[in-house]
């Protein structure tokens, strides 16, 4: 299987994903398995997909298998093991929201960031990406909240969280108007923090 190929039926099982079409999603990431046995991401997505605890721990397996010091998927086995819920390993995911972010897709990535918070409302990390991939104040301070709910003592959220609401109240206060572009590059800058803070040592890490 030629990796373009296999590139290209990635993304459609990503896509499907984001649109909700788990059913769909699942057989392209079979076809995908059966001609590539060996692909550890691949595996990773259907470990997403499967309906059950049981077949997730069959995919986890074969994650390790292909690579034993794979740490998340040892963590989310044992998870299952001990009767828990597995925490899937959306790091692959993000990767490709930011590929399709620099790709100018943006629609998709967000569509794929969506899906993941849909699943995991309370993964950092998506809403740190989900920060960079919206362009409105509004959107941006609403990911930047749930960061702070889930982590409060976030100072990189604190700080810039702060700028988009000082930016707000200029806009409607006397001084509306003043120096936008300046206020602009500060929220621009302060998502670049952001994003080293929050969401860069875990793309490195996974």
């Amino acid at each position: 299987m030629a990796e373009t190929d296999r590139d290209r039926m990635m993304q459609q099982t990503q896509r499907l994903m984001g649109e909700g079409r788990r059913a769909e999603a699942r057989e392209v990431a079979r076809q995908m398995l059966m001609r590539r046995p060996n692909d550890a991401d691949a595996w990773r997505l259907m470990a997403q997909l499967v309906d059950s605890p049981e077949k997730a721990a069959d995919c986890y397996e074969q994650l390790l298998r292909i690579n034993p010091a794979d740490e998340a998927a040892r963590d989310a086995l044992s998870r299952i093991r001990s009767g828990g819920e597995a925490r899937p390993d959306f790091t692959p995911l993000l990767r490709d929201a930011l590929m399709l972010l620099r790709r100018g897709r943006r629609r998709e990535a967000i569509e794929l960031v969506q899906e993941i918070l849909h699943r995991d409302p309370d993964h950092l990390q998506a809403w740190g990406v989900m920060a960079r991939l919206v362009n409105e104040p509004q959107k941006i301070a609403e990911c930047l909240e749930n960061i702070l709910r889930i982590d409060p003592a976030n100072a990189a959220a604190q700080a810039q969280l702060a700028r988009i609401r000082n930016a707000a109240a200029q806009r409607t206060g006397p001084s509306r108007g003043a120096a936008p572009t300046i206020v602009a590059l500060l929220i621009l800058a302060g998502l670049a923090v952001l994003f080293i803070v929050v969401v860069l040592p875990l793309l490195r890490g996974g």
